[in-house]
């Protein structure tokens, strides 16, 4: 099936009622975010969009639309950052995003539009909010939720192939194969806390949550500190040193920052959920919160914890917010990884998978390690937190 200019003239003239703008003649042309944008202008009142959408002229379109998408390839909508700005309504952008992942589930399993793909990108937390809520069962299993799975081995791979697309002014000028030497001018990096060294991509990678965003931000503050010495002082390895140390130091705090503000928002819809009276769950609330977290998280000492100083962290949630909030913050801090489960050796420890969907709260455990970035941000707030107890082992 050809589609040219006469085709699509003959669609918009058939269909002015439906796509014009009025004051533009040219409407047809108009991108679907811009129509969307006029369409919520134009029809404020529910009434006046359900009289727009009963319009007869719309169930021919669809099909004739659905005929033309038959005739091509798969169109894909790819729909990512729609979480940007939930800290300001959490309770109410998690019944948003509900409804989007019911809207597109729903037109997937419609058979005409098959051939419309809709990707969105949304976080676990509120994916396993979906789950553990009163209509969780009909999406265990389903085939429309995928989790996105990324393993130390890819992160290290994302990491060296956006190291490949840098400009030249950001590379150290080393002439080798290693992408991370290329970088940054070393392979390693003196940890002056535990006195040991470790190969850098691992010291860069084990600072983050293991997700993309975290990764780019990492190099980021990296390449940015790099920038900011002359050559005189590149030249001198200690000074090297003690830059990436900053830019990791700098990139770990807005990791943590990112996670935790997550959690917040976690947290202000538990006790929006919980507790009777609570305060409403907005941007001030959520701010609010995460500052609380890390004034908690900072408390500690050390980076590893035993089971009886976890319960005392959530029995202060529970009384300064509301019974039954401290054991759902803290199930939020285990599934965005700022909390891990200590192994046996006491060395290492076994932070969510991300392999499915996990709802559930965390395994019970003797002791539990804070991810590295934790210490940074308690650090950057004032706490003398420190690592405690050997380098954990990472497969990459």
């Amino acid at each position: 099936m050809h589609w040219g200019t006469r085709e699509t003239q003959g669609l918009a003239a058939t269909y002015r009622v439906l796509l014009d703008h009025p004051a533009n003649p040219r409407a047809s042309r108009h991108t679907p975010y811009s129509m969307a944008g006029w369409l919520l202008s134009r029809f404020q009142t529910p009434t006046a969009i359900r009289i727009f959408s009963k319009k007869i002229e719309w169930s021919k379109f669809e099909d004739e639309l659905a005929l033309c998408l038959a005739a091509f390839s798969p169109t894909h909508f790819f729909l990512d950052g729609i979480d940007e700005a939930e800290h300001r309504d959490p309770v109410g952008w998690m019944a948003c995003q509900q409804g989007l992942l019911e809207a597109v589930t729903r037109l997937a399993s419609i058979e005409k539009w098959r051939h419309l793909r809709t990707v969105v990108a949304m976080r676990e937390s509120q994916v396993n909010v979906l789950l553990s809520g009163p209509n969780g069962e009909k999406w265990k299993g389903s085939p429309f939720l995928e989790p996105l799975v990324w393993e130390g081995i890819d992160c290290r791979r994302f990491l060296e192939e956006k190291i490949g697309r840098l400009d030249p002014r950001w590379l150290s000028g080393s002439r080798t194969s290693d992408p991370i030497e290329r970088w940054l001018g070393l392979t390693e990096v003196y940890n002056q806390r535990l006195d040991l060294s470790e190969p850098a991509a691992t010291y860069i990678l084990r600072h983050t949550m293991l997700v993309p965003r975290d990764i780019v931000a990492m190099g980021n503050e990296i390449s940015l500190v790099l920038s900011r010495l002359l050559p005189e002082q590149l030249a001198s390895a200690d000074v090297r040193q003690e830059a990436i140390r900053k830019g990791v130091r700098l990139g770990a705090e807005q990791v943590a920052n990112t996670a935790l503000g997550i959690a917040a928002v976690d947290m202000a819809r538990a006790a929006y959920n919980l507790v009777d009276g609570a305060d409403p769950a907005t941007g001030d609330t959520v701010i609010s919160l995460r500052q609380r977290l890390i004034a908690l998280l900072g408390q500690h000492k050390f980076n590893r914890v035993s089971r009886a100083e976890v319960d005392e962290f959530i029995r202060k949630i529970d009384d300064e917010i509301g019974a039954g909030v401290g054991s759902e913050t803290f199930s939020s801090l285990w599934r965005l990884r700022v909390v891990g489960v200590s192994t046996e050796d006491g060395i290492n420890g076994t932070f969510y998978g991300r392999s499915v969907f996990d709802p559930d709260a965390p395994p019970v455990a003797d002791g539990y390690v804070f991810h590295a970035s934790i210490i940074d941000l308690c650090r950057a707030h004032g706490s003398d937190m420190t690592a405690r107890g050997p380098l954990p082992t990472y497969p990459w």
